[in-house]
């Protein structure tokens, strides 16, 4: 039996919420009008007709939620810091989980010591793969776990219950990641010699494949399935025999491109997963929020 597609909300030019859609919100907050929250977030002539309609159906609500939002206002302008500190506080929220930075710095320390190790094995001529070479594809997982979920963010419920929650905003905070490592390891990369046909590719499907089976398991049990898995199959090997294991070949880069395709189709299909955390929606109001974002 195939499921029937649900109809597409009668939006007003513009893609406004219409009338009736903002009354029904109003009387029936339930799980099928989520989507609607999705859509107040970002359309303020829609908040203020919500506003004035709230007004109208109900004056005792409204007049709870401006003496609340009195209150509330007095002691942010009483404590809140300045302007431009708080817009650069609310990029940064949206680009990176809070307690992100150690995950990084843990990354960048990783990079810059393989870096060290290979400076000193040029100088005394040895001839082992290059640790930078090796490290490099899993390099970014550390930064990666920290960008979602429970166990590296300690507000992970409430960012997973807001509307912009979901597999935008991870990747969002994963592309973050990624411009702090992928260009150091460039550079990095270039004074060792290591060229970046050989790792960056390999490095792409293992943080794709991180956001597939993080979607089932978290992205920090991901990551460390991964990063160990090559450290323990590729790594250690490579140094112990002093010889570049075979998925670092030329040979190897169609493989690890079939990898990142199938591993973007899962994220893709998987989509949904990244809309819950330790206190997920309804599964109507995961459907629908999703459907909207979607169809807009």
């Amino acid at each position: 039996m195939v499921a029937r597609r649900a109809p597409r909300p009668a939006n007003q030019p513009g893609g406004h919420a219409t009338e009736e859609q903002l009354s029904r919100y109003v009387t029936d907050a339930s799980a099928q009008l989520m989507w609607i929250e999705v859509h107040l977030d970002r359309c303020a002539p829609c908040r203020a007709r919500l506003s004035t309609l709230v007004h109208e159906r109900d004056p005792g609500t409204a007049g709870l939620i401006n003496r609340v939002g009195e209150r509330l206002a007095a002691q942010v302008a009483a404590e809140a810091p300045p302007a431009a500190r708080r817009r650069s506080v609310g990029w940064a929220a949206r680009w990176a989980a809070p307690s992100a930075l150690p995950w990084l710095a843990m990354s960048v320390l990783t990079i810059v010591i393989s870096f060290g190790f290979d400076l000193l094995a040029r100088r005394s001529g040895a001839a082992n793969p290059p640790l930078l070479l090796l490290l490099a594809p899993v390099a970014p997982l550390l930064a990666v776990a920290a960008s979602w979920g429970p166990q590296v963010d300690p507000v992970h419920e409430l960012v997973a219950t807001s509307p912009r929650a979901g597999l935008a905003m991870v990747l969002q905070r994963t592309t973050a990641m990624l411009a702090v490592v992928l260009p150091l390891l460039l550079v990095l990369g270039a004074v060792t010699g290591t060229s970046p046909a050989r790792w960056l590719l390999p490095c792409v499907a293992f943080t794709t494949l991180t956001l597939a089976l993080g979607s089932a398991v978290g992205l920090p049990a991901a990551a460390g399935v991964l990063g160990g898995g090559w450290l323990v199959l590729a790594v250690i090997p490579a140094v112990v025999t002093e010889r570049m294991p075979p998925p670092m070949a030329h040979r190897a880069m169609p493989l690890w491109a079939l990898v990142t395709v199938l591993a973007a189709a899962v994220v893709v299909l998987r989509r949904q997963a990244y809309h819950t955390g330790l206190a997920p929606r309804p599964p109507e109001a995961i459907q629908n929020t999703a459907r909207y974002e979607n169809e807009r």
